[in-house]
């Protein structure tokens, strides 16, 4: 029964709250609560809408959660001015080979990455805290967080990261090529990571006016303070040298 609702499930919350990460994670929440109570209670009349209900209302707990974090932050920036903001790397800083954690550290948090993938990665290669660990700082069972680390893997937002990478060994061109077919994906066009990406690989290709309007964009997209402040620096930074 699950393969054949869940992809029901999962177009219910897609055309109702797009973030293609936050649903997929609400839709494994739901099998879990059906896993766990169905032997219990039985079958619904209406399975598809028993299970949309509840991952929508996870997905809700999560949304308001992210929300209530960002309104903290805020009226943190308004009374503290610069507390608690740690200034970002130069790129123009060489990375040596002396700390290999500090670079795995930064491959983590790599922005082409969601916020509880970050952390999640964070914890389990940095820190080395195993997957129950890690599912239990997120009142989540162990198989769910299983399923979110591995989904990392062939998410739209690994293509995003494969991008960076590529170009790097191959120049921002061919990079900027990888990203093309996520533009034609209306979730994907909403996230800012798509933009902040783009705009870096423009930047890199010597096309700072097309840059200088993707960071724009993906300023206005994103909801996390720091990710805009950032955001807005690489912006200014750009406006400045050109």
């Amino acid at each position: 029964m699950w393969r054949r609702e869940a992809p029901h499930v999962r177009a219910a919350l897609l055309r109702r709250y797009g973030q293609p990460d936050a649903c997929e994670d609400a839709v494994q929440d739901a099998a879990e609560a059906a896993a766990a109570r169905w032997p219990l209670t039985g079958v619904p009349d209406e399975p598809r809408a028993w299970l949309i209900q509840v991952a929508a209302r996870r997905l809700i707990d999560r949304m308001r959660a992210e929300a209530a974090r960002t309104r903290r932050e805020r009226l943190d920036a308004v009374r503290e001015p610069g507390a608690g903001v740690v200034p970002p790397v130069d790129d123009d800083t060489p990375v040596t080979g002396a700390d290999d954690t500090l670079r795995l550290l930064f491959l983590c948090c790599h922005p082409a990455l969601s916020r509880p993938s970050q952390v999640a990665l964070t914890l389990r290669a940095v820190a080395g805290l195993r997957v129950e660990q890690i599912a239990a700082a997120y009142l989540v069972p162990a198989r769910t967080m299983t399923q979110r680390l591995s989904r990392v893997a062939p998410s739209p937002f690994v293509t995003l990261n494969q991008a960076v990478a590529v170009a790097m060994a191959h120049g921002p061109d061919v990079g900027l090529a990888l990203l093309e077919p996520l533009l034609a994906d209306p979730a994907m066009r909403r996230h800012h990571r798509l933009h902040a990406v783009r705009a870096h690989l423009l930047e890199l290709d010597g096309d700072a006016h097309a840059a200088a309007e993707h960071y724009k964009l993906a300023a206005r997209l994103t909801g996390s303070l720091p990710e805009q402040r950032y955001l807005n620096r690489r912006l200014a930074r750009l406006t400045s040298d050109s």
